[in-house]
């Protein structure tokens, strides 16, 4: 499987000096049906400590994420989420605010 990822720093003044993870899905590249242990170990391979997993927004805009470390799947974790905001608002292209639900 190829699948394209961003490595993001997030709180961050600086390239490679905050704390980094890999966005993936944020170009629709993901297979639609990716299981969990595939996800797990796409996270290994890359070695970041957390990786989010993005799939397209839903009728009602929300951006489904899957966020994992390296040794399983979180409920939730703050910095993939704000690292993924800023992701998808850099390819959408908008030039002010928008709000993005998870």
């Amino acid at each position: 499987m190829s699948v394209g990822y961003r490595h993001v720093d997030v709180f961050a003044t600086g390239p490679y000096t905050g704390n980094s993870l890999a966005v993936f899905g944020a170009d629709g590249d993901l297979p639609g049906r990716t299981t969990a242990g595939q996800l797990l170990a796409i996270t290994q391979e890359v070695r970041h400590f957390e990786s989010v997993f993005l799939a397209p927004p839903d009728a009602a805009g929300a951006v489904g994420a899957r966020v994992f470390d390296l040794f399983g799947e979180l409920d939730f974790a703050g910095h993939p989420v704000l690292g993924a905001a800023a992701v998808l608002h850099e390819r959408s292209g908008a030039a002010g605010p928008r709000r993005w639900t998870f």
